[in-house]
């Protein structure tokens, strides 16, 4: 057994991420902790910047729920953080990103920070990822 120290002073948020999935898969409970406080203090602007991303990675492993739990909580009004709706698809916020076909739209509304840098645009593609509460 390996016993040391990790730094993660200069981590940016993209590394961090894979060494939360990393300590993740090999049952590093510890340093799992330690990424995702890490993230949540050190790397909030990016965290603010990549939310869908992050929200993705984080639906996606159980024990993430630090960092989860943080991102939903950046939302303003979070009962407007993920939803469907029949008129648009998909909808993050009260206006803050949405989907009709192709065409999007972003204004912040329910989130504390823009999820796009442009009020519209269009999209060849997207994914949605599926969000269970617990």
């Amino acid at each position: 057994m390996y016993y040391g120290n990790v730094s993660l002073e200069h981590l940016d948020g993209p590394d961090s991420i894979a060494l939360l999935i990393a300590s993740d898969e090999l049952e590093l409970q510890r340093l799992c902790i330690h990424v995702q406080n890490h993230i949540k203090i050190t790397l909030n602007d990016w965290l603010c910047e990549n939310l869908l991303f992050v929200l993705d990675i984080t639906s996606k492993h159980e024990d993430f729920d630090l960092l989860r739990e943080h991102v939903l909580g950046i939302v303003v009004v979070a009962s407007n953080a993920i939803y469907y709706s029949s008129s648009n698809g998909p909808c993050f916020g009260d206006g803050d990103l949405w989907m009709t076909g192709t065409f999007g739209s972003s204004s912040r509304t329910s989130y504390e920070h823009n999820i796009m840098d442009v009020p519209n645009f269009f999209a060849n593609d997207y994914e949605v990822f599926q969000v269970q509460r617990r």
